[in-house]
């Protein structure tokens, strides 16, 4: 569960800066059988605690090219820094450069992002039989493309491609991911956005060189998946201040594909994700350049597994 309080404002008409705050009850998103490991003090997942408060600060700042065939050209660099009072070891930075191209129907944009090191949660290592942070570099590219299909109607699509290198503890995870998807959008009284995505993450799966993925001792993570959302938003005024409200739910459907044998893979092999993540926000716009916005978001995973009958209870 995450409280957010978001505060936001525009510097100038070229720059936006943004200070995010969020109380997040399960910080690592630990399975229910950790979290009762962790309050029972049997694992410490190295956290100094289960919740934590995060904050994120963020600019984004545009530089204008002028126009190139109908297309009025533009640069977005943006950048953020993550971080948490208690769990240092969660804070990352990160940032991109995106190229715009906008027309009256047509809508392009190319990202490149960079993560130099990113934390999720810790891990247990055989080799070092000790729990260790998974820890890991991005570099990530991206290409949208949007054409407006009538008044009102906007369809886009979206191709993505990433690399993470974990770091010595779990190169098995350095992975691969390809993502495209499509989207609608309806803005009228009541904007309606549904978007589609299919991802595949391939991992490395092995450590050693001279190794391959189906030779190794080592866990496969590589999965296919299934990503569905739907947002809807209204923006209206009221006390003579703009209020937008926001509503989403974002559902994924994660088969994981590895192909070893069970007595080297039973976390993976044979296992099956369904993630529900139900999210609403009020935004109120103190004056043209300043707003804060409240939300809230509730995150929910089953796991099931053909071949372990313990999964659920490990990773849900």
């Amino acid at each position: 569960m995450v409280v957010l309080l978001l505060v936001g404002t525009a510097l100038a008409s070229a720059t936006e800066i943004s200070l995010e705050m969020q109380y997040i009850d399960n910080v690592c998103a630990l399975s229910d059988s950790e979290r009762s490991m962790f309050l029972n003090r049997e694992r410490s997942y190295l956290l100094g605690s289960l919740d934590d408060n995060r904050f994120r600060l963020g600019i984004n700042h545009q530089i204008k090219l002028g126009s190139f065939r109908n297309f009025k050209m533009a640069v977005f660099l943006s950048g953020t820094y993550v971080f948490h009072a208690i769990n240092g070891e969660l804070n990352y930075l990160s940032g991109s450069v995106s190229l715009r191209a906008r027309s009256r129907k047509n809508y392009a944009r190319i990202t490149f992002g960079f993560v130099p090191y990113y934390c999720s949660r810790a891990y247990y290592d055989p080799e070092s039989d000790s729990y260790q942070w998974a820890e890991y570099m991005r570099l990530s590219g991206s290409l949208y493309l949007r054409r407006r299909l009538f008044r009102g109607m906007y369809a886009g699509v979206i191709i993505y491609y990433a690399f993470l290198r974990y770091n010595d503890y779990f190169p098995e995870y350095d992975s691969r991911q390809y993502r495209l998807g499509g989207e609608l959008t309806w803005r009228g009284a009541i904007d309606i956005n549904a978007k589609y995505y299919f991802k595949k993450s391939i991992a490395r799966g092995y450590d050693q060189s001279g190794e391959d993925v189906l030779t190794s001792d080592e866990s496969d993570i590589s999965y296919e998946q299934d990503r569905f959302v739907l947002s809807l938003s209204r923006r209206f005024n009221a006390f003579e201040r703009n209020i937008e409200l926001s509503l989403t739910a974002d559902a994924r459907f994660r088969i994981y594909t590895s192909q070893k044998p069970y007595w080297l893979d039973p976390l993976h092999l044979g296992r099956v994700d369904r993630f529900l993540y139900l999210s609403g926000s009020a935004r109120f716009y103190l004056t043209s350049k300043w707003w804060l916005e409240l939300g809230g978001r509730l995150r929910l995973r089953k796991a099931t597994s053909e071949y372990n009958p313990n999964i659920e209870a490990l990773r849900s």
